[in-house]
């Protein structure tokens, strides 16, 4: 009995930490999966209907955008209802170099940014603070870029 009270105190915070790092990881792979499905969304969009000439073509661009945006969205109020506040979904238009490649005239970028609550209460000091949520953790996902 006495060895479990001299190792309670270091399994607690063990298991808190477990359960922290769990969430913070399925909410991390919820955006990932928003950011592919809005990115496949808005090159679909491109291709079928819309057919934006490059990105100086504002009207076009926008409703591409904005189709990429809207199903990220909807991607978090179908599957994960409680990350949808937290979420914002960035879709522009890149041209140019971008890391050194050349891209296609117009090329599409998503980034989802995830501003949320840790469970246990605190933010661990390892996660990066959120900037809109009062003791909050952040998450951008990597920008993904698709050509046509």
């Amino acid at each position: 009995m006495i060895e479990f009270a001299l190792t309670l105190p270091l399994l607690v915070p063990l298991m808190l930490f477990m359960i922290e790092y769990g969430h913070y990881y399925w909410v991390t792979l919820n955006a990932v999966e928003a950011a592919k499905l809005g990115l496949a969304s808005a090159v679909t969009q491109q291709n079928s209907t819309t057919h934006a000439a490059n990105c100086a073509d504002t009207a076009k661009v926008t409703l591409v955008t904005q189709k990429g945006h809207d199903d990220a969205v909807t991607y978090f109020t179908t599957n994960s209802p409680s990350l949808a506040s937290a979420s914002t979904p960035t879709v522009t238009c890149v041209s140019g170099t971008i890391n050194g490649a050349t891209v296609t005239n117009p090329s599409w970028r998503i980034i989802v940014q995830m501003d949320f609550r840790p469970l246990i209460g605190f933010r661990l000091p390892w996660f990066r603070a959120s900037t809109t949520v009062s003791g909050g953790i952040t998450y951008s996902t990597p920008a993904l870029i698709r050509t046509l």
